[in-house]
């Protein structure tokens, strides 16, 4: 046969072979538009108990046990809860899009399907049913959406949804659940901790809804604290795990050098109770965990770099952790002990005792009311003593120390405090010690064996003095006290100031017009007479207070008005006419002290019994310290002014009123702007005073004030009268141009201010025109 022949002849031969390829293959076409969506065995994921695959690489074998997945090959582990339900309602919901039967011509042979050597082999148990077996063929080219399959017992292959060989191809350590220790907060009832690298064990035990410690010492625990050191267990992922680690000694494992053990109950009935004596075989994890008590555990042994070598009674293989992992649980058991020195609800407390340096204060609750019964009786500060317990129910310990050192002073404590409760109830003492010299305080309770090292700053506030629990009440002006005299008494003089006809007057220091409004701020002050706290107590008033260089008295009296009668319905008959009553004279409502020592202003009642000196607001203190006499320098009409004389110095001038305006007296051919003639009268009735000098024109005074060789002087001329006359001093403040002014309406000496000053200081040429 000739060479060409034969080339042509095997190209027709591959041309038929391609040809029937195609067209079995085209035989096995799933037209998507038509095919239906099946499922391969109708089941509930829930139900499934167990599932094998099996490959060239093994065998991987899930079990549910107790509602939760677990691996049983080819290791022994707690699964991965998601992972795990994850594959069981893939397996469960496999579905198919065709089907054929082994008679069925468009049937792929099984070596094209790949199932006469099946990737993988799964088998499934459930709660009910038979167990069901799937060999698992090729994927379908070129997509790789579908598989061929093959259920055990069946003869039909089916086209199941999904590129299963890559689905369930697996590694042990994708199905492995890498989280140590498992457990609820709310399911911890007791958690213990040994090993090299703590000091005693630490044994905590869920008590009546309440974490106590037990050891290393009798106290309550921080249930917050408690919650983040079963949250650090809770987070806790291995990695790098050793299945087969044989002796532990060279992971630092072995009983002897573990660094770390902690274990955890989760059941209400541990073991045993945490106050029965430890047992070395206590201290060490089980080979397997000990599923009647529910203990759970997980040692720490060798650091190696940065990781460190690590068991749970969940795993049989040693794992790596974090290396700070073992450190950061030692920090929070350290913080387990819970830091509020005292528990105290200050509804609860029904009486205080203190033993100050000053002596002893006894504070009782009546009536919901807190009093004072030593050193004296009477009315207690409610909101000092509720911040008093507030003070003792937030002492936080930095630190505790399980045995009192001599240094702590609790032979001589700086102050105690004993809480009294209800009948039957056991009181507390608290003693606040000596202090160290990074500003912490010595603190201890009857309730506690150990001492509680605090912020000074914290425990400084309970042994504030008595005073501080004294009613700050002073005065109390009701709203519907009406208020029409008021004496004060200060180091200038006394004013006596009357309310006549709706007017306030002084009757001191001289007969005048009051300044009503300074009055009314003055009695608007004292209405608000009301000290957050008591600084002195006593039956004298301190020196530092009652020989203040700033001190005033004063005397409130007035009237209680009557209520307002209700109104009733009219009737047919008038009532009788009445006269309207008398009004009651003014009574002495209260007299208050006051004085500004160092910054802070203070008051007092000097016929209280005993006297409580209260820290106030400065203002008040203003308010009775300002000007009392109406602080207008004259009174007069715009248009009662006729004539303005002027003279500063040597300089003089003199304008008078003509009907055709205003004139300069010396130049009647100088043209005068009569506007701002006008406006000058109208600056002049508005200047007001600053402050009184003195009430009286005295001679002696004037002189040394300066009147004797005056800065200015204004006479206004009346069209009826005598003329005004208003004389200014040379001397004032430089800084605010200030000056001493007599004159006017106003009898005695006085300061006007600097702006008035600039208005009245005018010349000839300030009103040309």
């Amino acid at each position: 046969m000739k060479p060409k022949t034969a080339i042509f002849l095997v190209l027709v031969l591959l041309a038929c072979v391609v040809f029937l390829a195609v067209r079995k293959l085209d035989f096995n076409k799933v037209d998507q538009s038509t095919a239906a969506v099946l499922a391969l065995w109708p089941t509930d994921a829930d139900s499934l108990t167990s599932i094998t695959i099996t490959d060239a690489a093994g065998t991987l074998a899930l079990e549910k046990r107790d509602g939760h997945w677990r691996m049983t090959s080819p290791l022994d582990a707690q699964a991965d809860e998601q992972k795990a339900a994850a594959l069981a309602h893939s397996l469960a919901g496999l579905q198919y899009e065709k089907a054929w039967t082994s008679d069925d011509p468009d049937r792929l042979d099984d070596s094209l399907s790949g199932l006469d050597k099946p990737s993988c082999r799964v088998d499934l148990t459930f709660e009910t049913g038979p167990a069901r077996t799937l060999y698992v063929g090729k994927p379908r080219l070129p997509q790789r959406q579908h598989t061929y399959v093959r259920p055990d017992g069946d003869d039909r292959v089916y086209l199941a949804i999904g590129d299963l060989p890559r689905e369930l191809a697996w590694k042990a350590d994708d199905y492995r659940d890498k989280q140590i220790i498992s457990v609820a907060a709310a399911d911890a009832r007791r958690i213990r901790a040994s090993g090299s690298g703590i000091r005693g064990v630490y044994d905590i035990a869920l008590s009546d809804g309440d974490w106590m410690m037990h050891t290393p010492a009798a106290a309550r625990a921080s249930k917050q604290a408690v919650d983040n050191l079963l949250a650090n267990l809770r987070n806790v992922e291995g990695e790098d795990f050793i299945e087969n680690p044989g002796d532990l000694a060279g992971y630092g494992l072995d009983d002897e050098r573990t660094r770390l053990l902690v274990e955890v109950w989760v059941d209400d009935a541990p073991a045993r109770s945490a106050s029965e004596p430890t047992t070395q075989a206590d201290t060490q994890p089980a080979s397997a965990p000990a599923p009647e008590s529910k203990r759970l555990w997980i040692a720490f042994g060798e650091q190696s770099g940065d990781k460190v070598f690590a068991r749970a009674g969940n795993q049989q293989a040693v794992f790596c952790l974090k290396a700070s992992l073992p450190a950061d649980l030692i920090k929070a058991l350290g913080e387990v002990r819970d830091p509020q020195v005292v528990r105290v609800e200050a509804p609860t407390v029904s009486a205080l005792e203190l033993s100050l340096n000053e002596g002893p204060a006894v504070l009782r609750r009546q009536d919901g009311q807190w009093r004072m019964e030593k050193p004296y009786s009477g009315p207690a500060n409610t909101a000092a003593v509720n911040a008093l317990l507030d003070a003792v129910k937030n002492l936080k310990a930095q630190r505790w120390l399980d045995a009192t050192p001599a240094i702590a002073g609790m032979d001589k404590p700086m102050c105690s405090l004993r809480v009294f409760f209800g009948e039957g109830d056991e009181p507390l003492d608290v003693l606040i010690g000596a202090s160290t010299s990074d500003g912490l305080t010595y603190v201890k309770t009857s309730k506690e064996d150990s001492v509680a090292l605090v912020k000074s700053a914290d425990a400084t506030t309970l042994w504030a003095a008595a005073a501080t629990y004294w009613s700050a009440d002073l005065l109390n002006l009701g709203d519907s006290t009406s208020v029409e005299r008021l004496v004060v008494n200060r180091r200038d003089g006394e004013f006596d100031m009357s309310l006549r006809d709706v007017q306030w007057v002084l009757t001191k220091p001289a007969q005048a017009a009051a300044h009503g409004q300074a009055v009314a701020k003055a009695i608007s002050s004292l209405r608000q007479l009301k000290p957050d706290r008591v600084t002195a107590l006593g039956t004298d008033v301190p020196a530092r207070y009652k020989d203040a260089t700033h001190a005033l008295t004063v005397q409130i009296w007035g009237v209680d008005e009557p209520a307002t009668p209700e109104t009733s319905p009219a009737t047919a008959s008038a009532p009788a006419e009445t006269q309207p009553a008398t009004r009651p004279a003014p009574r002495l409502l209260g007299e208050v002290a006051m004085a500004k020592v160092s910054g802070k202003t203070y008051a007092w009642v000097p016929s209280a019994s005993p006297i409580a000196v209260a820290e106030i607001s400065e203002g008040i203190y203003d308010a009775l310290g300002g000007e009392f006499h109406s602080r207008r320098v004259w009174d007069f009409g715009e248009s009662d002014i006729v004539g303005i004389v002027v003279e500063a110095g040597e300089d003089r001038f003199e304008l008078r009123r003509e009907s055709a305006g205003w004139v300069n007296v010396r130049n009647l051919d100088q043209k005068i702007d009569s506007d701002k003639v006008n406006d000058y009268i109208r600056d002049l009735a508005k200047i007001e005073l600053e402050r009184f000098m003195t009430y009286e024109n005295r001679s002696e005074d004037a002189k040394k004030l300066g009147f004797d060789e005056p800065w200015l002087g204004i006479e206004l001329r009346r069209s009826q009268g005598e003329p005004l006359k208003l004389t200014i001093s040379g001397r004032g403040s430089e800084s605010t141009g200030n000056r001493y002014a007599t004159g006017g309406d106003a009898e005695g000496i006085f300061v006007l201010g600097g702006d008035a000053v600039g208005k009245l200081a005018k010349k000839l040429q300030d009103f040309a025109r």
